[in-house]
């Protein structure tokens, strides 16, 4: 199994060298990643709580614009196995992803102070950009999904636009 390397998961796709036993460790691997990234641990303040309906609404739209966009690739290439490619694909790119986030979020992170409050407790001004700032990750981390995505298809569907080898 490919856990970081998109790219190298394509050109096997493409190879028809990925197996349906494989596939299904990617999407078992896939949900486990979904739900553990969906789990929250840590008390947010009230003053996010408005912003959670906004990310999620945005994760929402990036989802049916990314699988749709991935379909289209996919159809302009041999127009195989989509299903198969977008869930295995997707476990390299996501890990890709939260690797991203975790990298933004520790740069910014001293900006914005290092706690949140608990729920109830005064909010200092910084804490106002929080929301905000959350969309807006969400925002670049859906584009970098997106574009991880549309290359990998390209790769592994043998498309017209197909990407470069590296």
């Amino acid at each position: 199994m490919i856990f970081i390397n998109d790219r190298k998961l394509a050109r096997h796709f493409r190879d028809n060298a990925v197996p349906a036993k494989e596939q299904f460790w990617y999407l078992l691997l896939t949900l486990l990643l979904l739900g553990a990234a969906h789990c929250s641990f840590f008390p947010q303040p009230a003053i996010l709580a408005p912003w959670n309906l906004y990310v999620d609404i945005m994760n929402l739209a990036f989802t049916v614009l990314v699988t749709a966009w991935c379909y289209k690739t996919n159809k302009s290439g041999d127009d195989k196995d989509f299903i198969g490619r977008f869930i295995s694909l997707n476990l390299p790119i996501s890990i890709q992803m939260g690797i991203l986030m975790g990298l933004l979020g520790v740069a910014i992170g001293p900006i914005l102070g290092s706690t949140f409050p608990l729920a109830g407790e005064a909010l200092p001004a910084e804490e106002i950009l929080r929301g905000p700032i959350a969309l807006g990750l969400v925002i670049v981390g859906r584009l970098y999904v997106l574009w991880r995505l549309d290359t990998a298809f390209k790769i592994a569907s043998g498309g017209h636009h197909h990407a470069k080898k590296r």
